[in-house]
């Protein structure tokens, strides 16, 4: 399969991954009820001395896929167009595993984020189908990503997917 992966980084949140089979890392849709493509931001991490701990950095990068054929259409350097000005980009964000996953064994783990993708994987296929979502399907959806979503990431993902976040994790739900 295709995988896009940049060296010094990994892509972030846990918005979307169309068939893992063909392409590994998350996104978000770029236009809300449409989709021509999802964005994919790259995040730092790093090994702390804490045993299990890994420190999470911002969003370095943000790629912007073709849903349809999932081919790579923008690069943006987000040190450079700086939409977080006063982000120290060498200074950590915060921590995984967060609080929600934490105690969860590594198996589960793996399994709420399968599940996860592959809600997203029903989000994008009904998307482009212009399909309706049913309260319990958004319902699924929103819970999923409340518990999978890095807490310290979450500002910088809703800067860059408003609308979706808005939507499937509305403020009040974290």
């Amino acid at each position: 399969g295709c995988r896009v992966v940049p060296v010094t980084g990994t892509a972030g949140a846990q918005t979307g991954c169309r068939r893992p089979s063909r392409f590994w890392g998350l996104g978000c849709p770029k236009i809300f009820h449409e989709v021509e493509d999802s964005l994919v931001p790259f995040f730092g991490f790093s090994p702390t001395s804490e045993k299990g701990k890994t420190a999470l950095f911002p969003p370095f990068a943000l790629v912007t896929l073709d849903w349809a054929s999932l081919v790579p259409v923008e690069y943006v350097n987000l040190q450079f167009r700086n939409p977080w000005p006063d982000v120290e980009w060498g200074k950590p964000v915060g921590h995984f595993p967060h609080e929600s996953v934490a105690s969860l064994a590594v198996g589960e783990y793996k399994a709420k984020r399968k599940e996860l993708l592959e809600l997203y994987n029903e989000l994008f296929d009904k998307l482009s189908q212009g399909s309706d979502f049913s309260e319990e399907w958004n319902h699924r959806f929103s819970t999923a990503l409340n518990i999978l979503m890095e807490p310290s990431l979450e500002p910088y993902y809703r800067t860059l997917g408003k609308k979706f976040f808005d939507h499937y994790l509305p403020s009040k739900t974290r």
